[in-house]
This record gives structure tokens, C-alpha cells and sequence, in this order.
């Protein structure tokens, strides 16, 4: 189970784990083995206060870069920025802005720096989902 305060903390994707559904929360992977940092945010005040801190703590403390992206927003902005890079190699991390923050995590400006640091990948699949109409049709979606 991951430690509170980072991405797939929640009981529902642990429950889709668990029940067997791949899971891939994008991903959280450790800084020291990538080169740049790219940070995406959501348009709100409260997104753009938050990424300003984290691009002052980025530039002040001397740590390797990575090629992850830290979004800034909430879980739909989280969503529209997965589905617009799905088929990147890029790893995403997620700092809420929003009001509950299923997919993304906490923000704290003194632990943020360690919580990135210390974040694991876990990845996830769209979901899909099959019905079956009341005229016996089956329909298959995917969420992609």
C-alpha cells in the first residue's frame, strides 16, 4: 500500500487492485534517475500560487532534475493532461488544487521537494467496461 500523501492512496484504486483490475496511477518515479522537470498547471489562482512556490523550492535547492511532470490542479485537470499525453513516456506527478484530490496529492510546501524524491511508479489502465442492452446487444466503452 502506498504512504499517505502520495498518488494511489485511496481506497478505490486500492479496491480495483486488489480485485485484480490493472492499475496505473501516472506515475510517480524517483528523481534521481531523470534530467527535467516540467511543471503543468490548472488556470485558478490556487493552482498558479501553488506551482510559483514549487518553481522557487525547484530553483533554490540544488537537486538532480527529472523528466517528470508535476500537474498542478484537480483530478479532471489530472485526467485531460493524461489523456492529451497517453502516449508519452513521460512520468506525471499530481499536486491538488482542487477540492477532494482522488488521483492527486497533497500539498505541502515542506515535504513536496521529498514527497517527489520519494515517489514510486504505480500505473493504471484506461478503464472499460462491457453492457449488455435489454435487446441482448453488447456494447464494449473504454475511456480513452
Amino acid at each position: 500500500m502506498c504512504p499517505r500523501g502520495e498518488i494511489g492512496r485511496h481506497k478505490g484504486l486500492k479496491i480495483l487492485a486488489l480485485l485484480g483490475v490493472p492499475v496505473r496511477v501516472w506515475p510517480r518515479a524517483p528523481v534521481k534517475k531523470m534530467n527535467k522537470i516540467l511543471i503543468i498547471s490548472d488556470k485558478n489562482d490556487k493552482s498558479l500560487k501553488i506551482k510559483k512556490i514549487i518553481f522557487k523550492l525547484l530553483n533554490k535547492k540544488k537537486i538532480e532534475r527529472s523528466n517528470v511532470t508535476i500537474v498542478i490542479g484537480g483530478d479532471g485537470f489530472m485526467l485531460q493532461t493524461l489523456k492529451k499525453n497517453k502516449n508519452s513516456k513521460k512520468s506525471f506527478y499530481g499536486v491538488n488544487s482542487g477540492n477532494y484530490g482522488f488521483l492527486m496529492n497533497k500539498f505541502s510546501k515542506k515535504l513536496i521537494l521529498k514527497n517527489l524524491s520519494k515517489a514510486k511508479i504505480v500505473n493504471i489502465s484506461p478503464l472499460e467496461m462491457s453492457v449488455k442492452t435489454k435487446k441482448n446487444n453488447k456494447k464494449k466503452y473504454c475511456n480513452q
